[in-house]
């Protein structure tokens, strides 16, 4: 996992929240971290993601203090972000956008 080569910490960290569970790929020194491979389209799966990651960073849960989701180009399809509403529904809950 490229995330955890470059910043270290604890992969697949379980967090509750109110609408559920949810397993940060990464969290390093205060930040969790997301990774996405391709091209995120909207749906309500990715939509309920988003509205957890939220949650927790707006309540600090487990020591999240910044959030980040980093999207990676799939080496299958060269497709690569999302769809412009989790954009911005990320943006909106102060969520980091990473593009490499």
């Amino acid at each position: 996992m490229w995330l955890l080569s470059k910043y270290s910490g604890t992969a697949q960290v379980r967090v509750t929240t109110t609408q559920g569970y949810r397993h940060l790929d990464l969290f390093s020194g205060g930040t969790a971290y997301e990774s996405k491979v391709g091209y995120l389209k909207f749906s309500q799966a990715a939509v309920k993601q988003i509205k957890k990651d939220i949650e927790i960073l707006q309540t600090v849960k487990k020591g999240v203090v910044n959030y980040e989701w980093h999207f990676f180009r799939s080496s299958i399809t060269g497709k690569i972000g999302a769809d412009v509403r989790l954009i911005q529904l990320l943006e909106s809950g102060g969520i980091r956008i990473v593009i490499h």
